[in-house]
């Protein structure tokens, strides 16, 4: 046996950068959802924000898509041999940065639980805005086990 090696390499999440792309920036993280077989897809308009590694590669990205009276977070997504490192806490601790009270997001049921530990409550659709409903109801036309849950002003207060 070797000394002194270690069998996993050491992480640590504060050599991860968080970085708000530009409308011209935003096919990188097109880029990033296609290499790891995402559904997500940023628009030039919509705010998206990535995390970069130490060697400035993209390894996880986040989309707020605005619409006319409320914003959609979409497309929250972590390179896979990453997750469960707080990779994707730190990119919504920053789009986070970015939310009204009117901002949404459909996570599949699996994930209600994370989402409600950051701060963003079940909505229940009878209550939901019209728009917001329209908008649910096309991704579970598509076959998809989804949520609506709202953002809070307790956002990120929650386990931290």
């Amino acid at each position: 046996m070797i000394t002194g090696f270690s069998s996993h390499l050491e992480f640590d999440l504060n050599t991860y950068q968080v970085d708000w792309l530009s409308q011209i920036e935003t096919q990188r993280a097109n880029k990033f959802y296609r290499k790891f077989h995402f559904r997500g897809k940023a628009k030039s308009d919509d705010l998206c924000a990535v995390v970069k590694d130490p060697n400035k590669e993209i390894i996880a990205s986040g989309i707020i898509r605005r619409y006319h009276h409320f914003e959609l977070l979409i497309a929250v997504a972590v390179a896979p041999h990453l997750q469960k490192k707080g990779i994707g806490r730190k990119l919504l601790k920053t789009l986070s940065t970015r939310f009204t009270r009117n901002t949404f997001t459909f996570p599949y049921s699996n994930l209600v639980h994370y989402y409600d530990s950051l701060g963003f409550d079940l909505v229940e659709p009878a209550s939901a805005l019209t728009e917001v409903l329209n908008l649910y109801h096309r991704y579970l036309n598509q076959g998809r086990d989804i949520k609506i849950m709202r953002s809070s002003a307790t956002l990120f207060n929650k386990q931290e």
